[in-house]
């Protein structure tokens, strides 16, 4: 019988190892919901408008998520899940100084949607409401640059219309929403230039 547990433990430490390592999508132990690291070369479980597609950048960053420059319309979500209160992270890096990119929740058609978005070229943090296709934005400063990683992470209380804003850990600020929409999917975008993106997780 002890033998039989020692092998169970074991065994179950394996798995949740080999998803933690593989970055491919899980919901293991030791994620929320939802996690993908892009290493499985196939960007399987998103909804994608615009070309994304996975790519190599470095041996830290094997597999990012990027897209091709063929619009305005570049945005990924998380085909599975509709969500309200969550807690937000992917590691994102902007190729130029005229790139900008972030995180979509909240998400249910192109008129009605919240975008979080880093923004060197003004050196803002933007909240973007887009609310029946009209758009507020509030605007945080914030100085980034291009070609850096930073883990940006939100954190997300519907109950009180809250986001909690952070860059590599620390945080930034609390921004009060809106929009009543406190459901929807949720995701990545680039709407000028182009990003990478690794280590999403919900």
């Amino acid at each position: 019988m002890i033998k039989i547990k020692v092998f169970k433990i074991v065994s179950i430490f394996s798995l949740v190892f080999t998803l933690i390592i593989s970055g491919s999508k899980s919901h293991a132990i030791g994620y929320e919901t939802f996690f993908d690291g892009f290493n499985d070369a196939n960007p399987d479980g998103w909804i994608k408008m615009g070309n994304w597609y996975i790519s190599n950048f470095d041996l830290e960053h094997y597999g990012v998520f990027t897209h091709s420059e063929d619009g305005n319309i570049s945005k990924a979500l998380v085909e599975e899940l509709e969500l309200s209160d969550q807690i937000i992270q992917t590691d994102l890096y902007l190729r130029d100084d005229n790139s900008n990119a972030g995180i979509i929740l909240w998400f249910k058609d192109l008129n009605n949607f919240l975008e979080i978005t880093i923004d060197p070229i003004t050196d803002n943090i933007n909240i973007e409401e887009n609310i029946l296709g009209n758009i507020t934005k509030t605007a945080y400063p914030y100085i980034s640059d291009s070609q850096i990683w930073y883990n940006l992470k939100v954190k997300v209380n519907p109950d009180i219309g809250k986001l909690d804003v952070f860059i590599n850990n620390e945080y930034l600020f609390s921004h009060n929403v809106i929009t009543n929409i406190y459901n929807g999917r949720t995701g990545v975008h680039n709407n000028i230039g182009n990003a990478y993106f690794d280590k999403f997780i919900i």
